[in-house]
């Protein structure tokens, strides 16, 4: 078992601003930006959590 915690944030405008948020909180967590247009669905299966950021994804 991983000491990492992945946190999986929706492509958006503020995206930085909610990276800097979740990462603030425990020095184990990774942040993956999560989008249609990165084409990257299949990183959601490696996310502990998803900040969904209201974001033109949601």
């Amino acid at each position: 078992m991983s000491d990492k915690i992945i946190i999986g944030v929706t492509d958006c405008s503020k995206f930085d601003i909610y990276s800097n948020w979740v990462l603030s909180y425990d020095n184990r967590v990774e942040v993956i930006q999560l989008g249609y247009k990165l084409d990257n669905f299949n990183d959601i299966e490696k996310c502990d959590g998803i900040v969904l950021t209201g974001g033109e994804d949601v």
